[in-house]
């Protein structure tokens, strides 16, 4: 009987189906339920004792999530009477110690908030809010499938909105995927999927630029001290490249996935990249995507910053651009003289510079400049 509760909504409300109860209500105060110890409340130990208890794990299995079912609405009455009746720093430590967060293993659209639904009980460092990207949500199939560590964090925000400020103000999870998170996302990425996707190099691309922009904090300050966003980017520096440096996360025009040790470079000269590109073993990188007319190509969400790509790809030191890679010398060996081109050169060059006086008078006037300064240099070098 000690066991027992009676009907009473506010138990329900709070303890759901985890508890027996009594099958006939007792009158209020009743004797009967006094001497058998019946219990008529609850109050926030108990509360507490039990949302602790659901999510308990065994010694041997510290890692895995205990499986538990209810309802959305049982959770939520039962996090919003947590939260109303709890001190900040209590909150803080019920959550903080234990697997107490309930997320269903479902997708959140269109279920009934009286439903039973099956979750896991997680604790606060395996969950985020909110996903801004929508990436992992997208990635989420083969993340699992390749049981990637990041597969193992959930998002709360489709299931407990109503209660954001309680999760961010004192259970205090984290607020969206990390700088080494997006990295770790990038090389899943690369590893498991073909940049023949359009989507893939997009989505890739975009992590560069979003990494970069992470990372391009670290020189920001606040009254001459460096930013909480400066100190954060500065850990997760050295993280990010010991990660990245030798995976093959770099997408070439050659839509191949290549590591530091292929030695990517990047264009800056299209003369050079026509000559070069089609070149065995010459890895050009493609950081852009061309955009087609398919209007499932247009308005994305994610917005690729390239000075924040380039800004990324220039923290690799193994990556340069093209033109310092190669090697040039005027080779003046085995020329002879073309009388007619001396000729055909001397009947036209006063024909274009009357023609480039006439209708292009600037352009005229800067060839000018651009001569006697040639020849003054001439002169000063005799």
């Amino acid at each position: 009987p000690a066991e027992l509760y009676i009907q009473d909504n506010n138990i329900k409300n709070l303890l759901a189906h985890t508890v027996k109860y009594l099958k006939v209500i007792p009158q209020k105060k009743s004797s009967f339920t006094q001497h058998l110890k019946i219990k008529s409340s609850v109050g926030e130990k108990t509360v507490k004792e039990a949302l602790i208890s659901w999510g308990s794990r065994t010694e041997g299995s510290l890692d895995t999530p205990k499986i538990f079912c209810t309802s959305m609405k049982h959770v939520l009455e039962l996090y919003t009477y947590l939260g109303e009746n709890l001190s900040r720093k209590d909150a803080q430590d019920l959550f903080h110690s234990h697997p107490t967060i309930f997320v269903p293993v479902v997708n959140c659209s269109q279920i009934r908030e009286d439903q039973i639904l099956i979750g896991k009980m997680l604790k606060r460092e395996e969950v985020w809010w909110s996903d801004p990207t929508d990436l992992f949500t997208k990635y989420r199939d083969s993340l699992e499938l390749y049981m990637s560590p990041l597969a193992k964090r959930k998002f709360l925000q489709c299931w407990y909105n109503p209660m954001e400020e309680m999760f961010k103000m004192a259970v205090r999870v984290e607020t969206e995927p990390g700088t080494y998170d997006l990295a770790q996302l990038l090389k899943h990425i690369a590893t498991v999927h073909s940049l023949c996707d359009t989507d893939v190099l997009r989505d890739s691309l975009f992590l560069f630029s979003k990494i970069g922009t992470d990372l391009m904090k670290i020189t920001s300050t606040v009254g001459g001290v460096k930013s909480t966003e400066a100190q954060i980017a500065e850990i997760n520096l050295p993280k990010v490249i010991n990660l990245l440096t030798n995976a093959a996360v770099f997408p070439t025009k050659k839509d191949q996935w290549v590591s530091l040790t292929d030695h990517p470079m990047v264009s800056d000269s299209q003369e050079l990249e026509e000559m070069f590109n089609t070149k065995p073993g010459v890895h050009l990188l493609r950081l852009e995507v061309m955009e087609s007319g398919n209007p499932r190509n247009r308005g994305h969400k994610n917005v690729i910053d390239q000075d924040a790509l380039k800004y990324c790809i220039s923290l690799f030191d193994a990556i340069k651009p093209l033109s310092h890679c190669i090697k040039t010398e005027e080779i003046t060996s085995h020329f002879k003289q073309c009388i007619k081109g001396q000729k055909f050169m001397h009947e036209v060059v006063g024909l274009v510079q009357r023609f480039l006086f006439f209708i292009f008078p600037d352009v005229h006037e800067k060839i000018k400049e651009k001569k006697a300064g040639s020849l003054k240099s001439l002169c000063s070098a005799r």
